[in-house]
């Protein structure tokens, strides 16, 4: 049902382009044969490009709050998500993970092929060609990313709380987490809110 959902759904949206002018590129210098050329003749320099892309932006963690919006940008938000995830992933810890090793590397090359994959397709198609960064790039598209290394830390925090597990503990730690991310969820949502539909606190001065 779902596979015929979006069948239709791509179908249409085809057809309603043929309605619209080609939209032209926003940025010069992109050419995808070219690019894919110079990324296969040079691929330690493109790995390169790919890491440093990453590190410049922080790995887009700070965008995690605001689910990737560029144009959003609050620095509580952005700051803590991150550590409200973390911690909110720890607290959930109520049992000795089931994931194997081999299981856990898996999910682990899983985000990195992703991430690889990400990279490489806003390298080709959205930057121009040789250049030092990747161009276009938002916290939104490593979300799925994010979900998994999640998983992935819960496991390995598993093993080393293993010992101190009991029934009145956990369920005592699960219902932390939940009102922990609960109440920073909608401190986030009301400051979105805020932004979106209010606009930026005026400071009206007493004198």
């Amino acid at each position: 049902c779902f596979a015929a959902l979006y069948a239709v759904i791509t179908g249409w949206n085809i057809v309603a382009m043929h309605n619209y002018p080609t939209i032209g590129r926003m940025i010069e210098g992109v050419n995808q044969a070219e690019q894919l050329r110079f990324m296969l003749a040079n691929p330690l320099r493109t790995a390169a490009v790919f890491w440093g892309t990453l590190y410049e932006n922080s790995f887009f963690l700070p965008g995690l709050g605001s689910f990737g919006n560029v144009d959003l940008h609050i620095t509580a938000i952005g700051t803590i998500s991150v550590l409200v995830l973390a911690l909110g992933a720890a607290l959930s810890v109520h049992e000795k993970s089931s994931l194997s090793p081999r299981s856990a590397a898996g999910l682990f090359g899983l985000a990195a092929v992703y991430t690889a994959s990400v990279l490489a397709g806003l390298y080709v198609t959205y930057t121009p060609v040789a250049m030092v960064r990747v161009i276009g790039l938002q916290t939104r598209y490593f979300i799925p990313v994010i979900l998994m290394l999640l998983v992935l830390l819960a496991a390995m925090l598993s093993h080393v709380l293993a010992p101190r597990f009991d029934t009145h503990g956990s369920e005592k730690a699960q219902s932390t987490a939940l009102i922990l991310c609960t109440a920073f969820g909608i401190i986030s949502a009301v400051l979105l809110y805020q932004h979106y539909f209010v606009g930026p606190v005026a400071i009206v001065p007493l004198a």
